[in-house]
């Protein structure tokens, strides 16, 4: 739910944040606003560029429960308008579900090899129920991202000057959009060094937005489960089997090597397309039940499961 994730790190960061982790805020999310709820937020911010003679030219509308690139589509500064005025004219008769993510587009991106790419970060939730914290049991979650991941390039190369018919194909970066290169983190890390930045950094950077955003996640949870007990009861039956939950973060890098978070997936595609991603995906799943079961060693000694038979190199860090 990408309306979701914008008020989870951007609306919530206005209410008790301090202002080291605001600033923080504001440079791994793009400018977003949530329309037709934010449309006169958005024409104020336009025309601020507009005065600046610094234009965006071009946003991405994201429908708020869209998939892959299905409901996705790029718009100029004046479409996003139209979209804007449009809709805020009919907001009565439209549904919180209809709200859509105007997001800036990332300007100037990092490229490889004269393309855009985005990368897929995966993130492993593990819910795990500690009998020592209580006596009845309290349910938690451990987070884990995985040292590997994909890369995915865009169809053609980035050209600023190209015709509005080949747009999607220069920055979109879907895996669904059909053939498209796809790569590991080891490539990326070769070519983050020739282009001579550091991919510690970047790798830190990435962790630092993933451990923000998985805390306001769980804050929030926590709030949620206080005032629902169905919350709770389905936490309660995930701890039981301790069943593992792998999430799909994606970031642009702009042209300065920082990562900008753009969504979560909570369904990441984890079937192999090919054999350009079926390595990392496999050994994710592996190295998400890995942990799982080091965690509940006690149930898998039950069912007969032995240490033995688990992997012992797990790509997944804390």
């Amino acid at each position: 739910d990408k309306v979701l994730l914008h008020h989870l790190v951007i609306i919530n960061t206005k209410n008790g944040d301090s202002e080291e982790e605001r600033l923080s805020t504001n440079l791994y999310w793009p400018k977003s606003f949530v329309l037709p709820q934010q449309a006169d937020s958005l024409e104020k911010y336009i025309s601020s560029l507009q005065e600046k003679d610094n234009l965006e030219k071009y946003w991405i509308l994201k429908d708020r429960a869209g998939y892959g690139s299905y409901g996705n589509r790029l718009v100029t500064n004046q479409e996003a308008l139209s979209y804007a005025n449009n809709n805020n004219k009919n907001m009565n008769n439209k549904s919180d579900s209809e709200s859509v993510l105007c997001q800036k587009l990332v300007d100037p991106p990092l490229l490889i090899n004269g393309r855009k790419f985005s990368l897929r970060v995966y993130v492993v939730c593990i819910p795990v129920v500690d009998d020592a914290v209580t006596t009845i049991g309290e349910t938690y979650n451990k987070f884990y991202i995985s040292t590997d991941g994909l890369v995915k390039l865009a169809l053609l190369p980035y050209d600023t000057s190209v015709n509005n018919e080949l747009l999607d194909d220069m920055h979109m970066t879907n895996s669904g959009r059909g053939e498209m290169d796809q790569c590991d983190f080891r490539f990326l890390r070769e070519e983050i060094r020739r282009m001579r930045y550091n991919y510690d950094d970047l790798w830190e950077e990435i962790r630092q937005v993933v451990t923000n955003v998985t805390k306001r996640y769980k804050s929030l949870s926590e709030a949620s489960r206080e005032n629902t007990t169905t919350a709770a009861t389905i936490d309660s039956s995930r701890s039981i089997f301790s069943l593992p939950k792998i999430l799909g973060f994606d970031f642009i890098i702009d042209g300065s090597c920082h990562p900008m978070l753009i969504e979560v997936n909570r369904f990441p595609g984890l079937k192999p397309r090919d054999d350009s991603d079926a390595g990392v995906k496999n050994q994710v799943v592996m190295d998400a039940w890995y942990e799982t079961m080091k965690t509940t060693s006690s149930f898998c000694t039950t069912i007969g499961f032995k240490e033995a038979d688990m992997l012992k190199v797990s790509s997944l860090q804390p």
